[in-house]
């Protein structure tokens, strides 16, 4: 409703609240085990982190913490970085190449899930991260468990975590089965001028 001043106190369709992206809602596809949510901090990125309906995990009561915290920059910052460690999960899973748009062009990636071994991937290593990522092993889904996250500086942040890996495998008899890997993850982002999170580094093992 307009007041004196022709300012409004209607909710603005382009809000954080809003529950309806103008770019639309994914529908399918998601790689992480838990149901969709409808509220994002990266409102053109599409999260599953804020879902408050699902089932949850003992480990996972912590989150509910960053619902109450958006009105702090280190709430803000530290919902981001879950949300988009999220997204950058999903993009393995689903095509691990599509993850190159949430990974800085300077990013160190240590993770012997997807490359098989410790050794560091970054854009001088040799083949360099970037090609590394369009030829490293597939995983079927994740799940995230209890991630902790602390602020390295106002648009830096640092997080650590459990993962479930899964994916499928063809065992002896023929059949396809299940296989489950348990993993320890930290990686750092940072926030760029145009508003985006970029993962800086990460280490899985």
């Amino acid at each position: 409703m307009p007041s004196m001043l022709g300012l409004t106190t209607d909710p603005s369709p382009h809000g954080i609240q809003n529950r309806e992206s103008k770019f639309g809602r994914r529908q399918n596809g998601s790689m992480e085990l838990m149901p969709r949510s409808e509220n994002s901090l990266t409102p053109h990125l599409d999260s599953d982190f804020f879902n408050k309906k699902g089932p949850k995990h003992d480990e996972d009561d912590d989150d509910d913490d960053d619902g109450d915290n958006l009105k702090t920059i280190k709430g803000r910052n530290h919902a981001a970085a879950k949300e988009m460690e999220t997204l950058l999960w999903r993009a393995l899973c689903d095509k691990p190449k599509s993850a190159l748009k949430y990974i800085a062009k300077d990013a160190i990636i240590s993770n012997r899930f997807l490359f098989d071994d410790p050794e560091t991937r970054s854009k001088d290593s040799d083949p360099p991260l970037e090609e590394e990522l369009k030829h490293c092993n597939e995983w079927l889904a994740y799940k995230m468990h209890d991630p902790q996250v602390v602020e390295i500086d106002l648009m830096a942040v640092a997080l650590a975590y459990r993962v479930t890996l899964f994916r499928q495998i063809e065992e002896k008899n023929g059949q396809m089965g299940m296989q489950t890997v348990e993993a320890t993850v930290s990686s750092s982002w940072r926030q760029v001028a145009s508003g985006d999170w970029m993962l800086c580094s990460m280490f899985a093992g």
